[in-house]
């Protein structure tokens, strides 16, 4: 199992959908200050009351939190 936990800044506005059983979903980038001077840029996505609250409060240029637990992909 992976986990990550990161702080960052979103990039650009969020873009928040919802499916079609009414479920928000919130697809933004953060970009982190990684060694050497490099920057990371990472693709997240956040689902249902939180996706309204991201989008609702923080837009491009907001600093936040990320954590995440992997999950196998096949």
């Amino acid at each position: 199992m992976n986990k990550f936990f990161g702080i960052g800044r979103i990039t650009k506005d969020i873009e928040l959908a919802y499916t079609q059983e009414g479920k928000a979903v919130a697809k933004y980038t953060i970009a982190i200050n990684g060694y050497n001077d490099k920057t990371d840029f990472i693709n997240c996505v956040t689902w249902e009351k939180q996706a309204e609250n991201l989008n609702k409060y923080c837009g491009k240029g907001s600093q936040i939190a990320v954590e995440e637990i992997g999950r196998a992909h096949i």
